[in-house]
């Protein structure tokens, strides 16, 4: 470790000493976190007759001792992330409207060239036709940065991160008829990438449109039986990518599953179906996988609960030869409520990116400790410590295996949340 990383990373461990010291000396005498299975805190917020508002900031800081993802030529930083948000929720007898939108500035405290301004706005409404039928509508703007860590694009050792915005929409209908649901949906997504420096991302502009129908019938009083089929067309701007790509896609994925949810709070839903992708460059070949999924939450002990995922998704890539990647995720995590007002937790991710046509392979490993202090019920303070592996087979078009995707990052975070309510 070199001297610049041994300095940032120590100044890091001191403030995350002096965060604990203070989180526990204020922990026992402020605020209640007392709630029913693991909702640890109900949310305050102002009330008018229509709404409910929540303000938030969040503040965070963080050590990251490998901020490009890369193998050799690391570079180490201390970020400091600043997130204000808005919430506004109708409380309607009938109907809904919910709004919010927020942004994240993060500074860099010696890379400024990594700093970066996001933001999102978000809408969505439902309207009551009757006690068992809605027609609901949505709409969202955002404007993020790409991580350096990102599987879409390869090319992460430029000048800034790759900056983007993302335009959406959804509209639909609800029908409940007896035990039986339906519900049917359009969506619309608008992704436009900025070019930075010498690197052309204009070639990745592109629409995703989505047309789904699920519908879902309950076989006993906590047992749910459900169906889906999703149709997607994926449409780029640019005729062909910069090395002479086609990346139009069109798919479907379909798939059949089951939701348990007892009333002690326990959850598990779980799908087993299809995945196809069709793509109009003759060089790649159509992808036919299973798809599977898992959700649960489960609470074996009263003060403790453990929740875990496993999902697939066919996602686009700028990896030469690759027509997209087939991502494979598993997400474990376990909550712990220490004492009335905090909270420990442990996760465990892991992630396989298999990249189409080409033969790469990423698996990545990330693991998360944490604990949380609530002050009050406003006012949370947490440290967290994440550790993040990835490797690779490297193989791409070319065949070769030079390490060029393995890495391993570590992360020590401080935060501080406040929700700006009476």
């Amino acid at each position: 470790m070199d001297k610049r990383t041994t300095l940032t990373l120590t100044r890091a461990v001191t403030l995350l000493t002096a965060f604990f010291n203070v989180a526990a000396a204020y922990a026992g005498e402020l605020g209640d976190a007392s709630g029913e299975r693991g909702e640890v805190i109900r949310k305050p917020g102002f009330y008018t007759d229509g709404f409910h508002i929540l303000p938030e900031v969040e503040i965070t800081g963080y050590f990251d001792d490998n901020i490009y993802a890369t193998k050799k030529s690391k570079e180490s930083d201390l970020v400091s992330v600043l997130s204000p948000s808005l919430q506004i929720a109708s409380l309607w007898e009938t109907h809904k409207l919910d709004l919010s939108g927020g942004a994240r500035v993060g500074r860099y405290l010696d890379i400024s060239a990594e700093n970066y301004e996001d933001f999102w706005l978000d809408a969505d409404g439902q309207y009551d036709l009757s006690a068992g039928s809605q027609i609901y509508a949505g709409a969202g703007f955002s404007y993020n940065h790409e991580s350096r860590d990102s599987k879409e694009s390869v090319d992460q050792r430029i000048d800034e991160p790759t900056t983007y915005d993302a335009k959406s929409l959804q509209i639909g209908m609800n029908q409940k008829i007896g035990e039986s649901a339906l519900k049917v949906g359009i969506t619309y997504e608008a992704l436009d990438f900025d070019n930075v420096g010498t690197l052309f991302n204009d070639d990745r502009d592109r629409t995703v449109t989505g047309l789904g129908l699920r519908a879902s019938r309950s076989i006993f009083p906590e047992t749910q039986l459900f169906v889906r089929g999703i149709l997607n067309q994926r449409d780029y701007e640019e005729m062909q990518d910069q090395n002479g790509y086609i990346r139009d896609s069109d798919g479907y994925n379909a798939i059949v599953g089951l939701i348990h949810e007892p009333l002690s709070g326990n959850k598990i839903e779980a799908y087993l179906g299809y995945l196809v992708q069709n793509y109009d460059d003759p060089r790649f070949d159509r992808l036919n996988e299973a798809d599977f999924g898992i959700d649960f939450r489960w609470y074996p002990a009263e003060k403790t609960k453990l929740t875990g995922s496993v999902e697939r998704s066919i996602n686009e890539t700028t990896e030469l030869g690759a027509s997209g990647y087939l991502y494979t995720g598993f997400d474990l995590q376990l909550d712990q409520k220490l004492s009335t007002n905090s909270l420990g937790y442990i996760s465990y991710n892991y992630a396989l990116a298999e990249f189409q046509n080409v033969g790469r392979e990423d698996a990545t490993q990330t693991f998360n400790l944490g604990l949380k202090y609530f002050l009050s019920p406003k006012i949370m303070l947490s440290g967290s410590y994440s550790y993040i592996n990835n490797d690779s087979n490297d193989l791409g078009l070319t065949g070769s295996a030079a390490d060029t995707y393995d890495y391993e990052r570590n992360l020590l975070f401080l935060t501080l949340k406040a929700r700006l309510a009476p």
